[in-house]
């Protein structure tokens, strides 16, 4: 009984003071065949602008006969995930950046963040290469010629002022946005009227006010859904006082939008319409054929778009069949819009000139 009991005494001191076997977890001493390796995205998305996780974690073979620096490691990766040859492989800090050019900017080694991007992309690997501040301290990577990497920055910070080496001097170089590199200010088209010798003479005079301008509110029939727009449009014109023609049934004026208003009735804004009233019998013999001014204007304009249908299906089909000029040209229409005086309230129609 002694004997097993010296024994036990015996095992157990061995246990506490031998050496240690099968060592798994905290005390665990890490492996150098392998590194703990999350790819992540090529660019950054989200709120938070972080990069993206693509898979879980992997165990990427590492020869430990290298030295580990960011280049082996990079090494390391491309073999292991078999990236095509126009993809590099960048080592980053953590989810949200930035790059790193040495393993003294990684956090530590138990998990590396990589990122594989094309080799014609405009962000880079490099990290701040500012001469006047240390790179180790810097937030944000920069480039060699001084721009940020803005993949590795939040939106919101799109400008900065950096700090760079000029002769013996520092000065200030303010980095524009991406949004002002690309685009520039549009040329002036602006060009100058030119007035005849009798226009000059007629400005030494009070001009007389021979054109009225009035609001209207216009309303567009969509042959295509057969619906009459539910909101008008209101545009102001100015109608010449002198009469364009008259027939039995309506009169017609000359009308030009306003250039305040005239964005509102679509690309043929700039050239002149043709306003129609109806006549003031015309106005009795429509109320008899128990029917309000509206609904008559209404059934004028979706009639107009009916032939101006036909027309553009005409022409549609002799192009198709290369029989344009055997048939010769076809009717043109153009485009008509149903309008109502803001100050009368009198249904009118606008003809395209």
């Amino acid at each position: 009984m002694a004997a097993e009991w010296q024994k036990f005494k015996q095992n157990l001191k061995e246990k506490r003071t031998g050496p240690k076997k099968n060592q798994t977890g905290k005390n665990r001493k890490p492996s150098e065949d392998f590194i703990i390796v999350q790819r992540l995205s090529q660019d950054v998305s989200g709120k938070a602008q972080k990069y993206r996780r693509i898979g879980a974690r992997e165990f990427v073979p590492f020869d430990n006969e290298n030295e580990k620096t960011i280049e082996t490691i990079r090494e390391a990766c491309s073999r292991h995930f078999g990236t095509s040859s126009g993809l590099i492989c960048d080592v980053l800090a953590g989810e949200q950046g930035p790059s790193c050019s040495s393993l003294k900017q990684l956090p530590d080694m138990k998990v590396i963040h990589v990122r594989f991007m094309d080799s014609t992309s405009n962000t880079t690997t490099n990290t701040c290469t500012r001469p006047c501040l240390n790179s180790t301290t810097s937030k944000y990577p920069y480039q060699d010629n001084s721009e940020l990497i803005f993949s590795n920055m939040p939106k919101k910070i799109r400008k900065v002022v950096s700090f760079c080496d000029d002769s013996n001097t520092n000065s200030f170089h303010r980095v524009h946005t991406d949004s002002t590199t690309t685009t520039s200010r549009p040329t002036p088209t602006f060009i100058p009227k030119s007035l005849s010798v009798i226009d000059m003479i007629k400005l030494g005079k009070v001009v007389q006010k021979s054109d009225t301008c009035t609001t209207i509110q216009l309303w567009r029939f969509n042959i295509n859904s057969m619906t009459w727009i539910q909101y008008p449009q209101t545009t102001n014109f100015v109608t010449d006082s002198k009469l364009l023609g008259e027939g039995g049934f309506r009169r017609a004026y000359i009308a030009r939008p306003t250039p305040a208003s005239s964005s509102l009735i679509g690309p043929s804004d700039t050239k002149t319409w043709v306003l129609k009233e109806y006549l003031e019998n015309s106005v009795d013999i429509i109320t008899q054929t128990n029917q309000t001014i509206e609904q008559h204007t209404k059934k004028i304009v979706q009639m107009h778009n009916l032939a101006k249908n036909f027309a553009e299906k005409l022409l549609l089909l002799l192009r198709s069949n290369g029989n344009l000029l055997r048939y010769g040209e076809v009717m043109v229409y153009n485009n008509i819009l149903m309008g109502k005086k803001m100050e009368s309230g009198e249904y009118v129609t606008y003809d395209l000139l």
